[in-house]
């Protein structure tokens, strides 16, 4: 398979990852959000910017335990879009194998995952510990 191609497949897994990133940590802050202002309303001194604040901290270390399921439904989604576009079709009948147009995805999940680890875990580590300190 030539770099065409791969880096095609690579940049549709790329973008397809980082939108349902996105979605899902808009949706898991609005639904932590909701809770945890619902929890802490009658509270004295406790405002919504303050529940708004540790929301925002404790983003992280719930992305983080979503990381996987990102890497999953996105490269599914990846491959389910390119074969409604028979992209994949075509990818096979010029003789590429499905090893070499999954791998683009493989490295994509690879890197990922490192990035992850790399990046956003101390980022969670380091907000969780912000947010327990606010929330007592």
């Amino acid at each position: 398979m030539g770099w065409t191609l791969g880096r095609y497949f690579f940049f549709r897994y790329v973008s397809i990852t980082i939108w349902f990133f996105l979605g899902l940590l808009a949706l898991v802050f609005l639904i932590d959000f909701t809770e945890l202002s619902g929890r802490t309303t009658g509270l004295p001194g406790f405002t919504y910017g303050t529940a708004f604040a540790i929301s925002a901290l404790r983003m992280p270390m719930i992305m983080l335990q979503t990381v996987p399921f990102v890497g999953l439904f996105s490269a599914m989604a990846t491959l389910v879009s390119l074969n409604r576009k028979y992209e994949l079709v075509i990818a096979r009948s010029a003789g590429v194998s499905a090893w070499q147009f999954l791998l683009p995805c493989c490295i994509g999940a690879l890197l990922f995952g490192v990035l992850s680890v790399g990046v956003l875990n101390p980022i969670a580590a380091h907000g969780f510990s912000w947010s327990e300190q606010m929330e007592n």
